[in-house]
């Protein structure tokens, strides 16, 4: 009997919580994780994830590593979500360089309007400092709030993403940037006829057997041909 009873709780507490946090929108930075060497630029996307109808407006505070990465306020725009609703919208951005901390906005102005469907919020487009600094920024929610039609407020958790600006591409054994054939024939005009050498050597160890020879050439070759294992690391 005890055990019914604990069973019984708990399927209420289940029930009850599912109810809760399936009002609750989920928002996240994507994608959760970016690579680069440092060069161009690169977009984080702030998106909503779970299906919610009763979002009104939302407001965001985001954080990174500034003596990595910079934005600006014209390089941060409005996502299609909220205008999707044909209604207009009000959509405000700010960045601190000084604390790498960006500031977002936005609301959905017709009255008794709200999201009815997943989608970006807002882009937010980065460069790297010059000289680049080569190591992981975090970017992480300080603070995130959102309003449904009746003006009251939703808190909930939020994902993070990270940016790791690499030295080296693993497998980018010509050092062009990109992982393509043009690499595995690098690695075997290297072995086979004396052609240069990745540089450092080590990048165009592409399985992680700390060798560099034909097998390398053959993992990165069905990496891209027929969907092989991709590099063992990213960054050398």
């Amino acid at each position: 009997m005890k055990n019914k009873l604990i069973l019984i709780i708990a399927l209420i507490l289940f029930a009850n919580c599912t109810a809760l946090f399936g009002q609750l929108p989920e928002m996240a930075l994507m994608p959760h994780k970016t690579h680069s060497q440092g060069n161009g630029t690169f977009a984080i996307k702030l998106q909503l994830l779970s299906n919610i109808y009763d979002l009104k407006s939302y407001s965001v505070t985001i954080q990174f590593d500034s003596t990595m990465i910079e934005t600006h306020p014209d390089s941060i725009s409005e996502g299609p979500l909220l205008g999707s609703t044909a209604a207009p919208t009000f959509f405000w951005a700010a960045f601190s360089p000084d604390s790498g901390t960006v500031y977002i906005d936005g609301a959905i102005l017709g009255d008794g309007i709200t999201t009815g469907d997943v989608g970006v919020l807002a882009t937010m487009r980065f460069n790297f400092k010059d000289p680049v600094v080569h190591g992981e920024s975090p970017m992480k929610f300080i603070s995130v709030r959102a309003r449904n039609a009746n003006n009251v407020p939703l808190y909930y958790d939020t994902l993070n993403a990270r940016v790791i600006i690499c030295e080296y591409f693993l497998a980018d054994a010509n050092g062009d940037g990109t992982i393509n054939v043009s690499d595995a024939v690098y690695i075997i005009n290297y072995i086979f006829i004396g052609g240069p050498a990745p540089n450092p050597l080590l990048v165009g160890d592409a399985n992680c057997d700390d060798n560099v020879n034909v097998s390398d050439a053959v993992y990165i070759i069905n990496y891209i041909f027929i969907g092989g294992d991709p590099p063992c690391r990213v960054c050398y």
